[in-house]
């Protein structure tokens, strides 16, 4: 199953980082439009804020599922340093199966939201409600693979006895060693001289 999710999971992610793009050009053709209409031609669109905030939805949750599978969210991590090194990694494989369940539940969640908005549009777009809600379901279902995916590789690393909670994504290893040698830059300039 590793192996398999191993294959999709980067057409999945060049997928989703090119629609983040999409929205992103979209979202910026269509502020400079309201911008232009309003001061330019003295003349507000009614719909250019409602149609941004819906694409800032799917551009934000489908920019998370993105970092999910790089690890890169946000967490506080001084309590787990501070653990013994088999306690750190028990908790961070339970931290995992968590966010995997909890993922599958927002895609539930996330349906019934979709369903319960048929009929019902926006008022400024006319645009549907399912529409806006459907990027909350779209985007979990691919953070439920890539936690699935991070759950599996983090208990066959369990189990050889490998430190688990590691990316093992060479676009991401990379990244971390480009920000670690602009803190030592960083941190060069202030040491005294």
């Amino acid at each position: 199953m590793l192996k398999f999710l191993d294959r999709i999971i980067p057409g999945i992610r060049l997928f989703l980082k090119v629609l983040i793009v999409a929205v992103g050009i979209v979202m910026l053709v269509t502020a400079w439009a309201h911008v232009f209409c309003r001061y330019v031609l003295n003349s507000s669109l009614t719909w250019s804020e409602e149609f941004m905030k819906f694409l800032l939805v799917w551009f934000c949750l489908m920019s998370t599922s993105v970092i999910a599978l790089e690890r890169g969210h946000v967490s506080i991590v001084i309590f787990k340093k501070m653990m013994p090194k088999e306690l750190e990694q028990l908790f961070t494989l339970v931290a995992q199966v968590l966010l995997y369940v909890v993922s599958v539940m927002v895609v539930y969640i996330g349906i019934r939201q979709v369903v319960d908005g048929i009929g019902r549009s926006t008022p400024a777009t006319g645009l549907p409600y399912p529409l806006l809600y459907a990027a909350i379901p779209f985007s979990f279902f691919f953070i439920s693979i890539y936690e699935l995916r991070n759950v599996l590789s983090d208990l066959k690393d369990y189990r050889e006895g490998k430190e688990i909670g590691v990316t093992n994504d060479a676009y991401t290893v990379a990244i971390e060693s480009e920000v670690e040698k602009v803190a030592e830059e960083f941190n060069k300039v202030d040491e005294p001289k």
